[in-house]
Formats: structure tokens, C-alpha cells, sequence
């Protein structure tokens, strides 16, 4: 999962370089104040945060085969899951 969240954020990365890239062109050539920069650096923020985000996220997971997806009360293997009653010491989730 690792390369896969490397690869998001990459590609987050050139897209935030590429707003930020426009605001440099819109600043010096547009003739606009130091303010409209602001608005183009807050805006390439925008994708470089998604991208951080899932290359924290899926840097975490280890394999989506591992994940406890349920669907109607089922995993996505298939296997019915039950959660341990509160008050009880074995809190830990059985099939």
C-alpha cells in the first residue's frame, strides 16, 4: 500500500506544483498584488493536503485484505461477524 499512497501523493504534489506554478505567472505577469499569490498558494494547499493524507493513511494499512469491511453484517470474506458483550474481559471481535 505503500507505493500506492507514494504514487497519490505524487501526482497530488505536481498538481499543487502546477497551481502554484499558475500563481507565480498570474503575480509577475498580471501585474496583481502580493495578496492574489496568497489565494493561488492556499488553493495548491488544497491537493498537497489530500496527498499528505492518504500517504499517511495507506502508509498505515498494511493490505485492504486485512480491513474488517462489513456489508450487512457480514465481512468481506464472507464470514459472519459478532462483537463481544461490553462487560465482558474478551472484547476482541470473533467470527
Amino acid at each position: 500500500m505503500n507505493d500506492f499512497g507514494n504514487t497519490i501523493y505524487v501526482a497530488a504534489c505536481v498538481v499543487a506544483a502546477t497551481i502554484l506554478g499558475i500563481g507565480i505567472a498570474d503575480y509577475c505577469f498580471a501585474e496583481h498584488q502580493f495578496s492574489a499569490f496568497f489565494s493561488w498558494a492556499a488553493l495548491a494547499a488544497i491537493p498537497w493536503l489530500i496527498g499528505r493524507a492518504c500517504l499517511y493513511v495507506l502508509g498505515r494499512v498494511k493490505s485492504l485484505d486485512n480491513l474488517p469491511i462489513q456489508y450487512r453484517g457480514r465481512t468481506a470474506m464472507g464470514s459472519r461477524m459478532e462483537r463481544a458483550h461490553p462487560d465482558s474481559d474478551n472484547s476482541t471481535v470473533t467470527s
